[in-house]
């Protein structure tokens, strides 16, 4: 009976070695790559350095799970930042489309009077230089107060790297808001808001002195591209800010549906100061 067991036990190390052979692992992993992971994935398997025995851990420690490789997900799309950024300022603000709706409505509105009062009343009579230029200026209008309305407005989820919500606007409320948060987003959205409108900026002028007998000069790009930064960083990023604190008392103090008669006519007011402010600055620098 000893004998026996000992030959059973002797068998059954003998298929184990065989099952752990070297080749038969590394033959399994192929296999596993092969049928799990894309190409990509598999030079990148491949190409990874082979750890020793002192160096292997454990699959469930956080390095291992950070650096594992993370396949994209079928429906996952590059649309899908965007609309999970929708999702989140829709969470936090259900006025949202409201909001960004009433802005881009009027603002283009009244970007269609100045054209048509700098252009001419009859737009048929346009030359195509001038269709060019108030198409330009529909296409920055309609671009800042798109990113004016998307970086201002507060949203669902909070970064990992933060201990606490980022804030989206001076205003927001929060208990673990500071002053010097506040002070800061001021500063961290003039940063933005100053880059995304010089960059308008020049590439409007561009635009015009290209299509339109203007004058392409160093000079007058410059002051473009400063007249864009102060415009949005300073004037817009202040006073949509502000408008954005009066939209929270106006949303807790009224009903609905006059809280929202009140916020478009306070974002109508906005724009038509935004234009007189942007004119005033245009002229000061000489455009």
């Amino acid at each position: 009976m000893t004998l026996t067991c000992a030959s059973l036990n002797l068998r059954c190390c003998r298929s184990l070695n065989k099952v752990v052979r070297p080749e038969s692992t590394q033959a399994a992993k192929t296999a596993f790559r092969h049928t799990y992971f894309s190409k990509s994935d598999q030079v990148r398997l491949r190409a990874r350095p082979a750890f020793s025995r002192s160096h292997r851990r454990s699959v469930n420690s956080p390095d291992v799970q950070t650096n594992a490789i993370v396949r994209k997900m079928p429906g996952e799309s590059v649309l899908s930042p965007i609309t999970i950024g929708i999702s989140e300022r829709i969470e936090a603000d259900s006025e949202f489309w409201f909001k960004m709706g009433v802005e881009i409505c009027f603002d283009q509105f009244i970007t269609g009077l100045t054209n048509l009062a700098v252009l001419g009343s009859n737009p048929w009579l346009w030359s195509t230089g001038a269709i060019a230029q108030a198409a330009m200026l529909h296409f920055t209008a309609l671009f800042n107060d798109a990113v004016l309305v998307w970086y201002l407005a507060p949203k669902v989820g909070t970064d990992i790297s933060s201990p606490k919500a980022q804030i989206s606007h001076c205003f927001q409320s929060g208990p673990d808001f500071t002053l010097a948060d506040r002070v800061a987003c001021w500063f961290s959205k003039f940063s933005l808001y100053s880059a995304i409108g010089s960059m308008t900026a020049l590439l409007s002028a561009l635009c015009i002195t290209t299509l339109t007998a203007r004058a392409c000069t160093l000079q007058y790009l410059a002051t473009a591209f400063v007249v864009g930064a102060i415009s949005l960083g300073v004037s817009s990023n202040t006073r949509y800010q502000i408008v954005n604190g009066i939209e929270i008392l106006l949303y807790n103090a009224f009903p609905k549906t006059l809280a929202r008669l009140l916020s478009a006519a306070f974002r109508i007011g906005n724009n038509f100061l935004g234009a007189r402010i942007f004119l005033m600055i245009a002229a000061f620098a000489g455009l």
